[in-house]
C-alpha cells in the first residue's frame, strides 16, 4: 500500500498546473484565488469557492483542471 496521501497527490497535480496553495493540511487545500478541496477519502473530493460548494470530483485530474480553467 502507498504511504502517498490523497492530498499531496492533489497538490502536486495543482503546482503542475501553476496553482498557487495558500496553505494546506492533511485534509484541506486551500487556493489563494479562494478555492477549498477537501479530501473525503481516498478518491473522492468536495470542491467549494469562498464557501459554497461546487461539486463533488472523484478524479483528480478534472478537479484540478477545472480549478485551472476557472481562476485558480
Amino acid at each position: 500500500m502507498s504511504d502517498i496521501k490523497p492530498v499531496d497527490i492533489v497538490a502536486k497535480k495543482l503546482k503542475s498546473l501553476e496553482v498557487d496553495i495558500g496553505k494546506m493540511d492533511d485534509r484541506y487545500i486551500y487556493t489563494s484565488t479562494g478555492f477549498c478541496i477537501e479530501m473525503e477519502g481516498a478518491a473522492l473530493f468536495r470542491l467549494s469557492h469562498l464557501g459554497d460548494v461546487i461539486a463533488p470530483f472523484d478524479d483528480i485530474d478534472e478537479l484540478c483542471w477545472f480549478i485551472k480553467d476557472n481562476g485558480g
